[in-house]
């Protein structure tokens, strides 16, 4: 009551950190007062000497700047800042809410939370910090009330007035230099020669200049003469900025002001009775300074003010959210407001303005409807906001990243610790020993949840980033934004980790996981083009060793070889380019080297071709092993093969038994951590070989299109068993030696119209850009009899289909292939005109059979009119890959009224899979970079 609240005259009261108060003698605080008046004299005078010390300062200033933001960049400080400052905002925030429930409701918090919670609140303002001293200088409550409520509005008055008036005398003293300086110009344009000091002062200052430039020269830099510009402040700018400081300044102080404007609604009352029994009589005091007594005339003034003013500071949020919805409505910048929605989603735009609300709600105006002391009624209800808060932050997901949010709700956890200790304190719920043990407790979550908020400062939008990357979801913008500093080797890991998943799932095209990997982590969209390809295509990113093993075994497949046939230094590059093209500027130093140690003296054996290889790969590891050795290593078993035909499947089991026990160590440890075989695990490199992630992926890509081809091999094998099977292997193939070319881009009249547009000067022009439209346009006007004879073949074939129903983005060529296989065409030794009659599949379409005997049957018809045979590849006999019977044939039909040289394969159906998964990895590793296949 009024007896232990107030002080005797001379005294002021003090609040102890475990919640109790004592008087202490305003003596004590002035002398302390006079140590804070030194400290702020000190502050001062070295803030002036640091304004005027400025220009001598600034160049060191910058230096550190910059090696400062050049660390943090390396580190990825920068990339956290942002939401650092946006997490320190609502952290504060939410410590001035904790100060001042506090503060209004007298708790004494347990040990060690207590001290964490004066060491957090040293970021807060609370009032009842200064309103003890202050009484020793006669103010009180009601002149803190009328101070703080003013302070904004006076604030801003002051701002805006020596704004306009600063603004105004720098426009005025720029005026008047250009005014004096016309006058200088005009009088010496009058003047028929220059005095004779001007004349003097000029030659000094080009003397002067002259030797700064030697003395620069010499120094060995180069020396600018100052640029002093003028910098043009508008009064607009100004006022700009400072209404946005005023604007963040009310935002900080505004659940601190509603807290010091409820205090005057809040009258002390005792438990048993309505009021005080004093010497006056019956008196009710106010809760917040028991030197003044409610209900008095001077009370009930000022509760009219604080009423007003409550309206006012309650309707302030309110008029920001209808400004930054006129700014949407108007689709105008939200300028002085921007810093309010910067780091919300655009749907958020009102968020701060809410959060306003709810510290305003926290803060204190509880107070208005629970009244009593004792009651703990209102910190339940402030649970309960925190937990609806928390829950809408969790379901709306406001925040523009996803470590924004989850930092700002463990800030809201934080707070919810909190308010449940205090309804405990209030309570008095528990005994003292409980009460320390749930004071470590809160001590050690609210400890746990700062460690969290750094956590997720510093690594949560990686996070997040990296777990859409495996639900096969990609933020670009976040990509774009995280992608830099220590954060690099992480995100491109994921990335290689996504593209990955579908290739070794074996998907089919139309699987979302391959479109997601097509569109997005090969895609081509302006905002992630630049960092998906410094992504895939640093060169220095990955470990090339321990893919080397898959490397050979796809090398063997090009360069294995039997025979004794020779071949060129040229061709046996070549060719290693071909099985290696990815390694391309590896291997290309070494070639020709590797090429001379096995062949000697004469040509190159092209039996010897794998082996000469291997020397090559081992040159580019910097071992130095000689001829016999790498042949004893990796060749013992070379030709121990049973199947001739399919010798090159042999070639990743021919490496020799490790030939020392390190050897063997090291292949161990690789088998045990899943890791490929290293058949080069004897060559000791000084330096582990590097490549790009695109290399390691276009490896792999390959290896498993070359498992894929073996198993479609042995289901051809096995369809092929019957006697149908049988006639289509001795069928063979057909016309493989003749040139097909389409028959209306031959006719000797287009030839002849051609000469007469412009002779020769036009026709690689023509063949380039009218021809390909022409073809695309027959094409487009045949596709449908085409589709109505393939169907009728599939209807007199039980047992076969038309792949993807022959629908025309698919059957009809389009033009930009169609040029692009023109400029192949040209690109060619003695080739002809014109290059694109050599396209023969303007038109194209699959059947699927299921049976060797439906594709004979569909064979026959195909053969028959409206078509005819011109060319039959016969991949099944020769069993190459894609395992099919390739048909070019020639097709006639009244909607155009020339023939048509188009495509048709046949496939069996068991096929399908395989052959779409191995198109799409032939997509993968047919380009040697992320660039080249853009290109």
């Amino acid at each position: 009551g009024p007896l232990c609240m107030r002080c005797m005259r001379g005294h002021h009261r003090v609040v102890t950190r475990n919640g109790r108060a004592r008087c202490k003698k305003c003596g004590d605080w002035r002398s302390i007062a006079g140590v804070y008046v030194y400290l702020v004299v000190f502050v001062g005078l070295a803030f002036i000497w640091l304004a005027w010390a400025r220009k001598a300062l600034a160049r060191e200033v910058r230096t550190l700047a910059d090696r400062l933001r050049a660390r943090s960049r390396l580190q990825g400080f920068d990339r956290a800042l942002p939401t650092l400052w946006i997490v320190a905002r609502q952290a504060i925030y939410a410590i001035t809410v904790m100060s001042q429930v506090r503060s209004i409701e007298r708790l004494s918090l347990p040990r060690p939370y207590s001290h964490l919670m004066d060491a957090l609140t040293a970021f807060a303002i609370d009032i009842d910090k200064y309103l003890g001293p202050l009484a020793c200088f006669e103010l009180g409550y009601y002149q803190q009330l009328i101070f703080w409520t003013l302070l904004p509005p006076v604030l801003l008055m002051i701002a805006v007035s020596l704004t306009v008036a600063s603004v105004s005398m720098h426009q005025l003293l720029a005026k008047h230099r250009l005014t004096s300086k016309f006058k200088r110009q005009d009088e010496f344009r009058r003047s028929s020669r220059p005095s004779l000091q001007e004349a003097s002062r000029r030659a000094w200052e080009a003397v002067r200049t002259q030797i700064n430039a030697v003395v620069a020269f010499r120094a060995n830099t180069h020396y600018k003469p100052p640029i002093q510009e003028d910098k043009v402040v508008t009064m607009a700018d100004a006022l700009r900025k400072v209404v946005t400081g005023w604007v963040i300044l009310c935002i900080y102080l505004h659940s601190f002001i509603c807290g010091v404007i409820y205090k005057a609604f809040v009258c002390a009352r005792p438990l048993q009775s309505e009021k005080f029994l004093t010497g006056r009589g019956e008196k009710a005091f106010l809760r917040a300074d028991y030197g003044l007594v409610c209900g008095t005339q001077t009370h009930k003034a000022y509760v009219l003010y604080a009423t007003l003013m409550l309206v006012v500071y309650a309707t302030f949020p309110a008029i920001l959210a209808l400004r930054l919805y006129i700014n949407r409505k108007d689709g105008k910048p939200d300028k002085y407001l921007g810093f309010m929605v910067s780091h919300l989603r655009p749907g958020a735009w009102c968020l701060e303005c809410v959060a306003m609300w709810y510290r305003m709600v926290l803060s204190g105006a509880l107070w208005l409807f629970f009244r009593r002391d004792d009651d703990v009624v209102r910190l339940g209800l402030c649970v309960v906001f925190v937990i609806l808060f928390v829950a809408a932050i969790s379901f709306l997901r406001p925040y523009a990243t996803e470590g924004k949010r989850q930092a700002c709700t463990m800030i809201q956890h934080s707070l919810l610790i909190f308010f449940c200790l205090a309804i405990a304190v209030k309570g008095e719920l528990f005994s003292p020993k409980r009460f320390a043990l749930f004071g470590t407790l809160a001590f050690v979550a609210t400890i746990g949840l700062a460690c969290g908020v750094a956590w997720h400062v510093w690594r949560a939008d990686v996070r997040a980033l990296v777990d859409g990357l495996h639900a096969h979801k990609l933020d670009r913008l976040a990509l774009r934004r995280l992608y830099e500093g220590a954060e690099k080797a992480v995100i491109g890991e994921a990335i290689l980790e996504a593209a990955l998943v579908p290739i070794e799932g074996g998907v089919e095209a139309s699987d979302e996981r391959w479109e997601f990997v097509e569109s997005e982590l090969f895609g081509s969209h302006g905002a992630t083009r630049d960092v998906l390809r410094d992504v895939w295509d640093d060169p220095g990113t990955e470990d090339l060793e321990p893919w080397l093993g898959a490397v050979r075994a796809q090398a063997s497949r090009k360069l294995w070889a039997e025979n004794d046939d020779t071949m060129t230094v040229e061709a046996f590059a070549s060719d290693v380019d071909e099985a290696a093209p990815w390694l391309r500027n590896w291997l290309r130093p070494f070639v020709e080297r590797a090429y001379a140690c096995v062949a000697e003296e004469g040509p190159l054996k092209c039996c010897d071709a794998l082996l000469a290889f291997d020397l090559a790969v081992i040159h580019a590891l910097g071992g130095e092993c000689t001829v016999d050795q790498v042949r004893k290593k990796l060749h013992g078993l070379a030709h121990q093969a049973t199947d001739k035909k399919h010798a090159w499947s042999f070639a990743h089991g021919k490496v020799a038994p490790a030939s020392s026990f390190s050897d063997a160590l090291r292949r161990a440890s690789r088998t045990i951590l899943h890791q490929h075989d290293d058949p080069y695990a004897f060559v000791k490199p000084e330096q582990p070989p590097l490549c790009s992630r695109y290399t390691v992926l276009a490896i792999r890509a390959k290896a498993l299109a070359l498992q894929s081809d073996d198993a479609m091999a042995q289901i051809a094998r096995v369809a092929l068993e019957d006697d149908a099977g049988l006639k289509l292997v001795e069928r063979g193939s057909v016309g493989l030696e003749m040139s097909v070319e389409q028959p209306s881009l031959t006719d000797a009249q287009l030839a002849a119209y051609v000469q007469t547009l412009g002779g020769s000067s036009l026709r690689d022009r023509v063949d380039a850009d009218a021809l390909p439209d022409i073809l695309h346009d027959l094409a487009g006007c045949a596709h449908t009899s085409f589709r109505n004879a393939l169907e009728a073949i599939v209807k007199a074939c039980p047992g076969s289909s038309l792949l993807g129903g022959c629908a025309s983005d698919t059957a009809v060529k389009s033009v930009s292939r169609m040029r692009a296989k023109v400029h192949e065409y040209r690109a060619e030794e003695g080739a002809t005109w014109p290059a694109c009659a050599r396209v023969q599949d303007p038109l194209r379409a699959t059947i699927l059979c299921e049976s060797s005997a439906v594709m004979l049957a569909a064979l026959e018809q195909v053969e028959a009119r409206p078509f005819r045979l011109l060319r039959l590849k016969n991949n099944l006999a020769s069993e190459k890959k894609p395992f099919n019977l390739h048909a070019v044939l020639e097709y006639t039909t009244k909607a155009v009224g020339v023939p048509l040289v188009v495509e048709v394969q046949l496939l069996f159906d068991d096929l399908l899979p395989l052959f779409e998964h191995t198109h799409n990895l032939y997509s993968v590793y047919r380009a040697r970079s992320f660039a080249e296949r853009h290109t």
